[in-house]
């Protein structure tokens, strides 16, 4: 299971990015709980699933100790514009009219400090501009909820109509991908190091721990 996995090889980077993550809390909990994760986005251009704070409520022993709002500036861009996907179906869901984002400080009552950062924008092009930015995730979780707020796929091969997300990432493709089953095709280049088991969160899921082939 991904959980025992993680406390005997905790090492796994400091960044998580979880594409499409809506108000899915567990992975969240995973990572902050049982790894060297201290960085943490989430993207979501759904306003509806807009609840950072309701996403922390749900972590056992975290607590908030600072928020602010974010701005494109902080990423070392100009306009909430440059964080979605050059595809126009990128914009049926979500536009940069409402974009925004929100940067909370966390901590346990053992003194371990997380960013976790919430933006409201298109999740396949925030990758970019978060590599860009030299945050480039050392773990990525990949969840194809199917609910038909997407414009692509975050799974998927090497073609851009599989996963254009992918393609933006595959020069420089994170040490782990936690993989949603049954829904979700796995990145090329991984092999799975758990097996599936029963994430609760924003919905009932089965995910397994993927690792980059060296």
């Amino acid at each position: 299971m991904p959980q025992q996995y993680l406390q005997q090889n905790p090492n796994v980077g400091k960044i998580l990015y979880y594409p499409g993550s809506g108000n899915d809390y567990s992975p969240l909990e995973l990572f902050l709980n049982n790894s060297t994760i201290d960085f943490v986005i989430y993207a979501d251009y759904g306003s509806e699933h807009f609840a950072p704070e309701e996403i922390v409520s749900h972590l056992h022993g975290w607590e908030i100790t600072r928020s602010c709002e974010l701005y494109p500036e902080d990423f070392n861009q100009n306009s909430w514009e440059n964080f979605w996907h050059g595809n126009p179906r990128s914009r049926e869901f979500g536009n940069p009219v409402n974009a925004g984002g929100v940067k909370l400080i966390l901590q346990n009552a053992q003194g371990k400090k997380v960013m976790f950062i919430y933006l409201r924008t298109d999740a396949v092009q925030t990758y970019k501009v978060l590599k860009d930015a030299g945050k480039t995730p050392n773990v990525i979780v990949i969840q194809d909820h199917g609910f038909g707020g997407n414009w692509t796929f975050f799974g998927g091969g090497e073609a851009e109509e599989d996963s254009p997300l992918y393609l933006l990432a595959v020069d420089s493709l994170p040490n782990y991908i936690l993989v949603g089953d049954g829904c979700t095709t796995p990145w090329n280049g991984y092999t799975a190091v758990t097996e599936a088991a029963e994430f609760q969160g924003m919905h009932v899921n089965n995910r397994t721990l993927y690792k980059l082939k060296r």
